[in-house]
């Protein structure tokens, strides 16, 4: 019997045993920067503009907030890496917080100049609503816009479909569609309200957008909308940029991970946080407002020079 406890004993002893700590501990994501790409997560389609489209889009004009003119060239050629956003109409909820992910995910440091990579948005609506726009979503992303749709209908960006039930990729997870259509209603009439507002004003509400990575000025990769709510997930656009962005991809992407592994964690399908940030401030709430009030206006400097 006293053999037998003893056994029992042993063995209890033996499950709740602490394994030894191995001398190095494997890290969980790499700081270096040679994790290979996750490329089974890219789309197939890479929609590279045709040599003509990009010849015709290349000459077109844009405008900053303060009516500064550009070329698309000039942005292209921004910084050895360039990410060119198009997004929908300035009142478009699901743009707005897509453009709100975008911010979080790629703060100041991980941008040119610190880095070769540079993140370009361009609207399609009146450049006056460019400093409400950003002021509102808080970002230091610089803002452009081609009122006469000249860039985008010179890169085949037309019209997507806008619909209840429309399909939407996962930084729209949990989105109502209605939900968002109310929040665009009302910015455009709180930002435009005692101006010169008019239905339509934030820019063509049929407008797709998308997106293009250019390296050395030369396009590697694009997408463009099929849906409102149809922009590349952030989490393969970082994939993208490691595949096709040149150093200053990988340089970014390498970022990213390295921000990741020291607990900055940057969730691209499923930010919670980011989301009620969101929804505080396109319900106006007391909170919101404070917050309004105190911080700067949020307008970023242009990474290039305008024409004369």
């Amino acid at each position: 019997m006293a053999q037998r406890r003893s056994t029992e004993a042993a063995a209890l002893a033996a499950s709740l045993a602490v394994p030894a700590v191995p001398s190095t501990l494997p890290q969980a994501i790499p700081t270096t920067s040679n994790a290979p790409v996750n490329t089974s997560i890219i789309p197939e389609a890479n929609e590279i503009p045709t040599p003509e489209q990009l010849v015709n889009a290349l000459k077109t004009e844009i405008f900053d907030a303060d009516g500064n003119v550009y070329t698309f060239a000039d942005l292209t050629k921004a910084s050895p890496t360039v990410l060119v956003i198009f997004i929908r109409h300035f009142y478009c909820s699901a743009c707005q917080l897509y453009v709100e992910l975008l911010t979080k995910m790629f703060p100041p440091h991980l941008l040119y100049p610190a880095t070769p990579l540079t993140i370009s948005i361009i609207g399609c609506g009146p450049r006056e609503l460019i400093p409400a726009y950003t002021h509102n979503l808080r970002t230091h992303l610089p803002h452009y816009t081609s009122p006469n749709l000249a860039t985008q209908h010179a890169l085949e960006i037309r019209n997507c479909e806008i619909k209840v039930g429309m399909r939407t990729n996962k930084y729209l997870a949990n989105q109502s569609h209605t939900k968002l259509a109310l929040k665009g209603a009302f910015q455009a009439i709180r930002w435009r309200i005692g101006e010169w507002y008019k239905p339509g004003g934030g820019g063509p509400v049929n407008q797709a957008g998308g997106e293009f990575v250019f390296v050395d000025g030369q396009c590697t990769w694009g997408h463009r909308m099929r849906t409102g709510g149809d922009h590349t997930d952030l989490d393969v656009l970082e994939e993208v940029l490691g595949k096709f962005g040149g150093e200053g991809g990988r340089e970014a992407r390498r970022g990213l991970r390295r921000d990741r592994f020291r607990g900055v964690e940057l969730r691209t399908d499923d930010d919670a946080e980011a989301r009620k940030s969101f929804d505080d401030r396109r319900s106006g709430s007391p909170a919101s407002r404070k917050s309004g009030r105190s911080r700067r206006s949020g307008v970023a400097s242009p990474p290039v020079s305008p024409r004369a």
